[in-house]
């Protein structure tokens, strides 16, 4: 069996930003849904190359609005509006 390393590169981003979002401190879990936008959107590219429509819309649409949402309300309002201000 050939795995991949850019499967195995997803595993830990996947986990690390599911151990982070599972954290007490606000800070850890606005961290681990920015690892999951990522970790989620390099599966839906995967899924896009095997053209597999559903876990294609799933996890580049569904899951990465879920975490632009924890993002939001796990400190991302503040820090983009620190940057509008500028």
């Amino acid at each position: 069996m050939d795995i991949s390393i850019f499967y195995w590169f997803i595993l830990i981003l996947s986990a690390t930003g599911a151990l982070l979002v599972s954290g007490k401190s606000q800070k850890w879990r606005f961290w681990g849904f920015n690892i999951w936008i990522v970790s989620n959107g390099l599966i839906a590219y995967d899924y896009y190359n095997s053209w597999n429509i559903p876990m294609l819309l799933l996890f580049g649409l569904f899951y990465q609005v879920c975490n632009i949402r924890g993002v939001l309300s796990n400190g991302g309002r503040d820090l983009l509006s620190r940057v509008l201000k500028r």
